[in-house]
């Protein structure tokens, strides 16, 4: 009798017992939004209870909850351990840590002699819908490439999206397309938009619609090429041979500067080839012994279509010995240049020493002739100065003085 009493009593607990699980807010959220559970214990008679467990579901964390809940790895759990008659809430939030999707679980109360569930199942779905998007290809274009942009969108949401408008606005013309994407796909679409001019700039603006949110992107293509200016300057210039005679050769230098904007390829017929950059001034020099011979310089870019052929007719300069060769000729030649340094340091040395205008005067004269003879030596390769360097050509030119002249210097 006393057990049929006994097992009446927990009966009788078991009945009075209910427990509830609310859940607040959309199915569908972001990452770092929150939803609201609540959890309600109710008793008409009095009941002791041991613990309550709720299960964190997998992508999110449990936050907000009362001091006598801790958080497990995948549960809820609050310790109660006293006789409860009435109602007891327990509120606490979930916050969401990554996409995904899943069913939030049942709640157990577990109480002397039992434990008490109830069946509640709740979707939820993390990652709304949504479109990232991004644009590529090349930004720099020559003349007559094909103007082409990759469009890459991604929906990292977990939902569909069904329809989203694609929008390319570029040069007061519209492309509009039309795309749908599962969640997690990623669709590219390659659209040309013309040809590349010579010069100037393409803005090209990017936008995607979906419901009521967008995204924009945009990109830039600037259209480059090579303009190259090209000179030539053909000089007669005079150089000691191995008797330290006088001989003449003659200099041809071209100068090539790219003004462009890209990358200029130089093919010569003489057989140099070389480039030149935006922005870039070049120098070639070249010897001969009596003649600037016919020249041919092309222009071409890094596909190798070409820009311009600069011809050069062949040419021959009239000989003329320039001021400081006819001073070595006819007067510094005779003089070894280790006097005329002696001369020009004593005279520096005595127009200091001597204090009459006179003097001091004619000693700078004496400096300034000796040093315009000294030049006169540079000037024709006799000697070199400090802060000049050698003078005039390189070991190629001077090898092959006098006879079948000819060599290349780059800068």
């Amino acid at each position: 009798m006393k057990r049929f009493i006994f097992i009446l009593l927990l009966l009788t607990q078991v009945w009075a017992l209910s427990l509830s699980k609310t859940v607040s807010g959309p199915e569908l959220i972001d990452i770092n939004e929150n939803i609201d559970v609540s959890l309600i214990i109710s008793s008409d008679e009095a009941v002791y209870l041991e613990k309550l467990e709720d299960v964190i579901p997998t992508h999110f964390i449990a936050e907000n909850y009362p001091s006598s809940c801790q958080q497990t790895e995948d549960t809820l759990v609050c310790i109660f351990g006293q006789e409860m008659q009435g109602q007891i809430v327990i509120d606490y939030s979930l916050l969401a840590l990554g996409n995904g999707y899943g069913m939030m679980g049942s709640p157990k109360l577990f109480y002397e002699g039992g434990m008490k569930t109830i069946d509640f199942f709740r979707q939820y779905f993390i990652g709304k819908p949504r479109i990232e998007m991004s644009l590529d290809g090349d930004l720099t274009l020559l003349p007559g490439e094909n103007i082409s942009v990759l469009v890459s969108l991604r929906n990292p949401g977990t939902k569909s999206i069904d329809e989203a408008s694609l929008v390319l606005n570029f040069d007061d013309q519209i492309i509009s397309h039309l795309v749908s994407l599962s969640p997690g796909e990623i669709i590219e679409e390659l659209f040309i938009l013309g040809e590349a001019e010579s010069k100037g700039y393409l803005k090209i603006l990017a936008e995607i619609s979906w419901g009521n949110e967008s995204r924009t992107n945009e990109m830039t293509v600037v259209f480059i090429s090579p303009s190259l200016s090209i000179s030539r300057d053909v000089k007669v210039k005079w150089n000691l041979d191995e008797n330290k005679e006088l001989q003449k050769y003659v200099e041809v230098s071209y100068k090539l500067y790219n003004n462009g904007t890209a990358l200029g390829n130089i093919s010569m017929l003489s057989g140099e080839s070389f480039s030149v950059s935006p922005g870039e001034l070049k120098t070639i020099t070249k010897t001969y012994s009596e003649t600037a011979p016919v020249e041919k310089i092309s222009v071409k870019d890094s596909r190798g279509v070409l820009y311009g052929v600069h011809p050069f007719e062949e040419m021959t300069p009239e000989i003329k010995k320039g001021f400081f060769v006819l001073i070595y000729e006819y007067v510094a030649s005779e003089i070894s240049p280790w006097i005329l340094f002696g001369i020009f340091i004593g005279a520096l040395y005595f127009s200091k020493k001597f204090k009459g205008s006179n003097l001091k005067a004619g000693f700078l004269l004496l400096a300034l002739i000796s040093l315009l003879l000294l030049y006169s030596y540079y000037s024709v390769g006799a000697i070199s100065m400090p802060g000049f360097g050698p003078k005039d050509v390189s070991n190629s030119i001077s090898l092959q003085f006098p006879k079948n002249l000819s060599g290349d210097l780059f800068s």
